[in-house]
């Protein structure tokens, strides 16, 4: 959602002709911006004008999302979205490990030289 509402706000200052100062580095139009539009260019062709960019920075987030996922199966050696369970993800903090109920990466530690 904060993707969605953070490109329209971009495609809005960009409409009435001002370019957020973060953003100057990369260009002044909607297609210097949002990098991710190449992508939907090859598929919708000239009908990506009539794309929001709120849209498009919500289609920009997703791919990177979906990045991350398949280098995470590359990490773990499974190249097929059917393949990856639990035990391909660790926990960073007591919180996210209390969330999701998987093992901290210290346990699974202490665990392997427990077995060793």
């Amino acid at each position: 959602m904060a993707a969605a509402l953070v490109g329209k706000q971009i495609g809005d200052l960009l409409e009435k002709g001002t370019v957020p100062k973060e953003y100057q580095r990369f260009g002044s139009t909607v297609e210097e911006i949002f990098d991710d539009i190449r992508q939907l260019k090859l598929t919708y062709g000239d009908k990506t004008t009539e794309i929001s960019p709120g849209a498009i920075g919500l289609y920009s987030y997703l791919n990177r999302v979906s990045v991350g996922v398949q280098q995470l199966m590359a990490l773990n050696r499974k190249f097929m979205l059917e393949h990856i369970d639990r035990t391909d993800i660790v926990p960073l903090t007591e919180l996210a490990a209390k969330v999701t109920g998987l093992k901290t990466f210290e346990e699974l530690t202490e665990q392997e030289l427990d077995n060793i």
